[in-house]
């Protein structure tokens, strides 16, 4: 092999290298996928959050309008367990199979309060609740 050739492969490997690193991405946005289930109508006490799907759809309610309904009676103490740390989202939920109910935590992206980490894990909560629901 030439030393003319030798260089030219060496080259072009390097070339080839740059431009796949370049495509590739570790934000985490590339690491979460966007909930893509059925429509979800979520109500929120409070302002509705950002987010990327839209096949959610939020209502604003007050805590009166949450005490009028079905859930007045549920003590969430008894299902919660948690403390403060890494969990930034919590929820609770009727099982469908026993009607306990139950709770479940999620935390963002590498410990860390940005936008997109948010809307990330909003997209997990709208799976969690999919999958919940089914």
């Amino acid at each position: 092999m030439t030393n003319k050739r030798r260089w030219y492969i060496i080259i072009n490997s390097l070339v080839i290298l740059f431009v796949m690193s370049a495509c590739m991405s570790t934000k985490p946005e590339n690491k979460f996928k966007l909930y893509e289930g059925k429509s979800l109508r979520i109500a929120v006490i409070g302002e509705p959050p950002q987010i990327k799907e839209e096949q959610v759809n939020f209502r604003e309610i007050s805590f009166d309008d949450l005490n009028k309904g079905e859930l007045k009676n549920i003590e969430y103490e008894e299902t919660w367990d948690w403390t403060p740390g890494t969990i930034y989202a919590v929820g609770s939920y009727k099982s469908n199979e026993d009607h306990s109910l139950k709770s479940w935590g999620l935390a963002l992206y590498n410990n860390e309060k940005t936008d997109e980490n948010i809307k990330n894990l909003y997209s997990r909560i709208f799976t969690k609740i999919e999958e919940l629901d089914s």
